[in-house]
């Protein structure tokens, strides 16, 4: 399947940094020597489900960089992905750049946003910035900062102002192309499974919350998305709650996201034939405390997200949905546990969808995920 949207937005990428490095030959390309780092600064303004698969990079990248202070710039609402972290020295906070993806041509224009990251990497003073986003608005920012080591990927806009750029194949797992970027650095250790180090305090918070609702054993349902084409409709996910409710009595179901969301958890739980059987959490537990909700659960069911990226990486069974023009061998969830549903019936046109739902997440039935429901509760 070929997006020609995307592969004609990939082909002026190619045009623009071919003219890039044709005018931009003559920058100096310093190597870095990571033992005399004495400080990092790595950009990671993301989602969560980003966010989380980063993870194993940043861990890496401590290694790589033994001596060195390594600071996160991250986004406010995902800081608690890569809160005690023990690789982490500090973590700042800045709301997220435009998704040169998912936005219309003014984002564009929003220099702004290029001024402020500037700004951070000056306060900030590092050595070595790397742009594990792999966003053109940071590769422009770590040029205006006149940062010496300025480290990325050599496949995006912006790569010629780089001095170091990793290549990667853009099927791969996501969170291997996060990692591409310590090959830069000769690093040889394994890609391990992303991971959120939770406190005390917030399993205290889901052992609390499962006391108080009486949710053992539960099954947690994540009805929202980041784009209305990656969702699954509302009715099929009552039609299986349903069934889960009627066959088996044992468990509860919790449902799990932001609240944000709200209108579609209310329209979920109107459509439930015992709403007394399902838990709202959304909105009620944070990330940390999500990650470890998780993998108290014996079944987790949802859409691409980040929560179920947080489920798989647990060993959760994990059924998702997806999209298949989002990308399924880049953004898949992955872990022991995963059973993965899309069909590809309508040609998507992603954020431009005027279908809702979408053609693609319609096409998969309820009768097809409930089989795999059973074949994984007979297991428990």
């Amino acid at each position: 399947m070929k997006d020609y949207r995307n592969y004609s937005l990939r082909v002026l990428a190619t045009i623009i940094d071919g003219l890039g490095w044709l005018f931009f030959f003559w920058l100096p390309r310093p190597k870095v020597r990571p033992h005399e780092i004495k400080k990092l600064l790595i950009l990671k303004f993301d989602r969560l489900g980003d966010t989380f698969l980063s993870e194993p990079t940043i861990a890496a990248l401590r290694q790589i960089f033994p001596q060195a202070q390594v600071v996160v710039a991250c986004s406010p609402w995902n800081q608690e992905v890569l809160s005690n972290h023990p690789a982490i020295d500090q973590i700042v906070s800045l709301s997220s750049l435009p998704d040169i993806h998912h936005s219309h041509l003014k984002d564009f224009l929003r220099l702004a946003q290029i001024k402020r990251v500037a700004n951070l990497i000056k306060e900030q003073q590092p050595e070595v910035v790397i742009d594990l986003q792999g966003h053109p608005f940071n590769v422009l920012a770590m040029f205006k900062a006149k940062v010496k080591y300025r480290v990325g990927y050599g496949t995006k806009v912006g790569s010629f102002l780089l001095t170091a750029g990793a290549h990667y194949r853009r099927n791969w797992p996501q969170s291997k192309i996060y990692f591409s970027l310590t090959t830069l650095f000769h690093y040889s250790g394994p890609l391990t499974t992303p991971k959120i180090y939770v406190g005390e305090k917030d399993i205290k918070k889901v052992t609390d919350f499962i006391q108080a609702n009486h949710c053992l054993p539960f099954i947690v349902f994540h009805l929202g998305a980041g784009r209305s084409y990656k969702q699954w409709p509302v009715q099929y996910f009552a039609d299986l709650a349903n069934r889960l409710i009627a066959n088996y009595p044992q468990f509860k179901i919790v449902i799990v996201g932001s609240q944000e969301d709200q209108a579609l958890y209310d329209s979920f739980i109107s459509l439930v034939n015992k709403p007394e059987r399902v838990v709202n959490a959304s909105g009620e537990i944070n990330i940390a405390a999500l990650y470890y909700l998780l993998g108290q659960a014996q079944l987790f069911i949802g859409n691409e997200s980040g929560p179920g990226h947080l489920a798989a990486a647990q060993g959760t069974p994990t059924i998702s949905f997806m999209n298949p023009w989002s990308g399924v061998e880049r953004w898949q969830a992955r872990g022991p546990k995963v059973t993965l549903f899309y069909h590809a019936v309508h040609h998507c046109r992603g954020v431009r969808c005027h279908y809702h739902p979408c053609p693609n997440m319609a096409a998969i039935s309820v009768d097809e995920v409930w089989v795999a429901v059973q074949q994984y509760l007979a297991l428990c």
